[in-house]
């Protein structure tokens, strides 16, 4: 129903930069947010335990009720977005797409590069997806395993974090690069660092922009927008430390307070 709310999951806090474009191009729309930080970090587990993590959750958001699900996971997406549409009656959209259009409309003779967790480099997800559009275009990966507990601790604009921006951007051709691809939602609260030290002339590609766009142009075609008033809900599967920090950070009075619940025994899926 088109007052039913969008569903939105991550790891931790990182989808909360897809619920922020959301809440700006969406004002009507109710949103579900579940951060599974019982889990966080996503990147250096096994490939077929995240699949079940992102179907678990997939379906749990359907089952609330929500009229769509966004993977705001660049991990869940790479790995699970097939399984979780077959899995689920109601559309689901992930971030890679975005991050790809996001590249794409920018690059011109230069490459790209992808900064993105340990599983989502592994799964070769972006640089399949950009070749697809752009044969023969030049991408480089870079993983970055101490971004996001950085992120979820809150270290933002600290030495420390600094440190790690230059420690990962220094393995790449930065010279050369029309696009770097933030590929986390995790990696915008890093951007101002990643921004000093790419060059002038790389343009910072936030996947969650063409989502929400995305996310916009699907409930217009469907007839599924709401009119609201909206209705927003935060939940965490573990600590809800890292929810209210963002939140009274970055959101003020506009996102409730985040609510702890149980622990989900994520199902064995035949989708897989």
């Amino acid at each position: 129903m088109p007052g039913a709310p969008i569903g939105v999951f991550d790891s931790g806090v990182g989808g909360l930069t897809v619920v922020r474009e959301l809440l700006w191009r969406l004002p009507h729309e109710s949103l579900l947010y579940l951060a599974d930080t019982a889990h966080v970090p996503y990147g250096p587990r096994d490939p077929d335990e995240l699949r079940g993590f992102a179907l678990g959750i997939t379906q749990w958001l359907a089952e609330q009720g929500c009229k769509l699900v966004v993977m705001a996971c660049n991990t869940s997406s790479a790995l699970a977005l097939d399984a979780a549409r077959r899995l689920v009656d109601v559309p689901v959209l992930g971030v890679i797409e975005g991050g790809v259009r996001g590249a794409a409309a920018v690059v011109r003779d230069g490459a790209v590069a992808v900064l993105a967790t340990a599983a989502t480099v592994r799964s070769f997800a972006y640089p399949t997806a950009l070749r697809a559009l752009r044969p023969g275009l030049e991408v480089h990966q870079a993983a970055c395993p101490d971004f996001v507990p950085l992120v979820e601790a809150g270290r933002l604009g600290t030495p420390d974090a600094y440190s790690a921006v230059c420690d990962y951007l220094d393995q790449l051709p930065l010279a050369d690069l029309d696009a770097l691809v933030l590929g986390c939602t995790h990696y915008p609260f890093l951007a101002p660092g990643i921004r000093m030290k790419a060059a002038e002339h790389t343009h910072l590609v936030d996947p969650a922009v063409e989502t929400a766009k995305a996310v916009k142009r699907l409930l217009a075609e469907r007839g599924l927008a709401g009119s609201g008033p909206a209705r927003h809900r935060l939940v965490a599967t573990g600590s809800t430390e890292s929810v209210e920090r963002i939140k009274a950070t970055c959101f003020g009075g506009s996102l409730p307070r985040p609510e702890r619940v149980e622990p989900l025994t994520w199902p064995a899926c035949e989708a897989r």
